[in-house]
């Protein structure tokens, strides 16, 4: 199937192509770059039927596009539209990839439910989230192992709907109790490779990405085995001074689970984890960009020491996303109260978040002061190649996997495509 994005704002990593047109033919980018006429602009967001166009002028003679400085002839007889999208005045960007998140729409991904992971999957969908981790929490072994034969299960099966589940982020149990935040303080154990080894098993190999405590006794030969393995090991709930977490690094971790969050503090004096973290171009760090869990200074801190390759903006988001305020349950029987959007225990510590995608994209624009495309990148393309995927996912551009959002100017997400499969359409 061909479809043609036609004079939308797309964006790169580089910047913002104005009235420029998208072509996908066959689930991938096909073509991208600037035409000079699309004539008159019918409603913003608004999708043709199949085999029919939005009214955007002379489609017949597109011309040449450019993408990347290479010319590329849509104008071939071969080239004839299924469906033409108008995005005039919208943002087209890379869909966004989340690499933390426990849940939506009332659901988590460690529920029983047969229906949950899909439904918070396609929640993350409306929000322009195209590939996402699934996020795990510290529970009793066997609710581990349940789930992450579950998860398994889930990689494996077709995924018509939502965003696509690139893996499994566990999160827990290896964690400090100092540091535990919202995870279930008696369901936390110490590091243990052997149980380690049994989970990827478990899994299927579908563990990308596991957060722990790299100053407890044991982590050390956990880190460097799950390296040697290729997971991707994170800093989180945890505490290590400097000189553990120089140690951690060298041993293999490579990325901090939301920065400032769960974590021991900077002091001039007990510089601690943050200033290690900061210094060394091998650790990348997420960031829940909601306002409340981190001050947008504390955000333009992490860019301006790690750049944009080095920040991954994150949701964190639990059953609650989606849902209005409320009480919601949570791990170990506990109640998790949502008012105007901020998710708490009774303890008042907070509990994940109810962030979508588009929400933290447009926070770092307007509370951090980035460009759109600098927060395209933290929202796709860091997370895509910190997984290992950016050869085909995270940025526009020919030949990659047509993951594309449409938003309208406020990031107000309008049109979700996964793979160039259409899974969202505001109505």
């Amino acid at each position: 199937m061909r479809i043609s994005i036609r004079g939308g704002n797309v964006v790169t990593a580089s910047g913002v192509l104005k009235h420029a047109s998208l072509i996908v033919d066959n689930g991938r980018i096909a073509a991208l770059g600037t035409h000079v006429d699309v004539g008159n602009s019918a409603e913003i967001g608004r999708c043709a039927e199949l085999g029919t166009q939005v009214n955007i002028g002379n489609s017949a003679e597109l011309g040449t596009h450019v993408d990347n400085g290479r010319s590329a002839d849509m104008d071939t007889p071969s080239s004839v539209d299924d469906l033409i999208i108008d995005a005039a005045g919208c943002y087209v960007m890379p869909g966004f990839i989340d690499l933390h998140i426990h849940g939506g729409a009332g659901m988590d991904v460690t529920d029983s439910d047969d229906n949950a992971i899909e439904s918070v999957c396609r929640y993350h969908a409306q929000h322009g989230t195209t590939g996402l981790l699934m996020t795990t929490r510290t529970m009793p072994m066997a609710d581990i192992n349940n789930t992450l034969q579950r998860l398994a299960a889930y990689m494996k099966a077709p995924h018509p709907l939502g965003s696509r589940p690139l893996g499994i982020h566990l999160e827990g149990p290896f964690i400090n109790e100092t540091y535990k935040g919202a995870q279930s303080a008696q369901y936390i154990c110490p590091p243990s490779l052997e149980i380690m080894k049994r989970w990827i098993e478990i899994a299927e190999g579908h563990i990308k990405l596991v957060t722990l405590a790299p100053e407890l006794e044991q982590s050390d030969a956990v880190i460097s085995w799950l390296d040697d393995q290729g997971v991707i090991v994170s800093a989180g709930h945890c505490g290590p001074d400097y000189e553990q977490m120089i140690k951690a690094i060298d041993l293999g971790v490579r990325h901090i689970t939301h920065c400032f969050n769960g974590m021991r503090g900077f002091s001039h004096r007990d510089p601690g984890m943050l200033a290690a973290l900061l210094m060394d171009e091998r650790v990348t760090v997420e960031l829940i960009m909601d306002t409340i869990h981190v001050h947008p200074a504390a955000g333009k801190l992490l860019l301006h020491n790690k750049g944009t390759q080095g920040v991954v903006l994150i949701t964190d988001a639990i059953r609650a996303a989606g849902m209005p305020d409320g009480e919601y349950s949570s791990a170990g029987g506990r109640t998790i109260t949502v008012d105007h959007g901020e998710a708490r225990l009774p303890s008042g510590s907070l509990a994940g978040s109810t962030l979508s995608m588009n929400q933290a994209l447009g926070n770092a624009v307007k509370h951090m002061g980035v460009s759109v495309a600098q927060a395209s990148v933290m929202a796709s393309l860091t997370p895509a190649t910190i997984l290992g995927i950016d050869q085909h996912k995270g940025c526009l551009s020919v030949g990659k996997d047509a993951d594309v959002v449409i938003t309208d100017v406020e990031f107000n997400v309008l049109l979700t495509m996964r793979e160039g499969q259409i899974v969202y359409q505001a109505q």
